[in-house]
């Protein structure tokens, strides 16, 4: 994740962001889950916290984390998760990431060093810290029992670390693969490198690095991270087309976002 200082999408508002998160939760949203009040209460945290509806940084941080949020929830259901599982999934999604607002102003260039390990250590470690305050305070506290803040809380704490670099050389470090719950976050937040504003806002950014870069150069080097993460793990036959993938529904999702792209930007097979 994180952005560059490249304006927002056109139209998008946090009204209007916030509208289509809120109407994809209700569609996909089962009997049985919880009505859509505890995200409405995480976000009226954030917007007081954070500079409000007018905040750059906010909003453009929220464009990713209302996808995480909703793509998580999509996969949770697909999986039949219990309704906690997916109450805990979708909030930690929503959070996942707020530790880069909260150290922006302990790193100079933050928003384009976001991959450097310090930050992306540092984010992890006042992400989870954040989660779990907000989650033991009114009126969240109600809303989440003990267990689950601390569930949340380590979520967060490690969802980066597969792309994360480590002191002794290693490019990351893999994620508890009987742990379906941080498993189902990670695909969620992987899948974003693929997603149109997503794809569009690192092709940006890499085409301010090295001229010429092309939508191809950029989705084959997507697919080649996708499939070098895998090899962080034992290869148990449970991924899906030799990458990170081990839901149907995520890999279903990479594959949708993969042809969207292709037409877009009449990308070759």
């Amino acid at each position: 994740m994180m952005f560059d200082s490249q304006m927002l999408p056109a139209g998008f508002t946090f009204e209007t962001g916030f509208g289509a998160f809120k109407e994809k939760y209700n569609q996909l949203k089962r009997p049985e889950d919880e009505p859509f009040d505890f995200l409405q209460r995480i976000a009226d945290i954030l917007l007081a916290d954070f500079g409000g509806k007018e905040d750059g940084d906010l909003l453009r941080y929220l464009i990713h984390a209302f996808y995480v949020a909703g793509t998580t929830q999509d996969i949770l259901i697909h999986e039949d998760r219990s309704k906690d599982d997916l109450k805990i999934g979708v909030a930690t999604a929503f959070l996942h990431d707020i530790g880069y607002l909260l150290i922006r102003d302990r790193f100079q260039n933050i928003f384009d060093d976001f991959q450097k390990k310090e930050i992306r250590k540092a984010h992890m470690a006042a992400g989870a810290e954040y989660a779990l305050k907000i989650m033991a305070e009114p009126p969240l506290s109600a809303m989440f029992a003990p267990a689950e803040r601390e569930r949340a809380a380590g979520i967060i704490a490690v969802h980066d670390l597969p792309s994360t670099a480590q002191d002794d050389g290693r490019k990351g470090l893999p994620l508890d693969l009987a742990d379906g719950l941080l498993y189902a976050h990670r695909e969620a937040d992987r899948l974003w490198m693929t997603e149109e504003y997503g794809f569009g806002d690192d092709l940006r950014r890499l085409q301010k690095k090295k001229e010429g870069t092309t939508p191809k150069d950029l989705l084959d080097h997507v697919l080649k991270r996708y499939r070098e993460e895998k090899t962080l793990y034992p290869d148990d036959g449970g991924f899906k087309g030799d990458m990170l993938f081990r839901t149907d529904r995520g890999y279903g999702i990479l594959l949708e976002q993969q042809d969207k792209l292709m037409a877009k930007y009449a990308i070759e097979p």
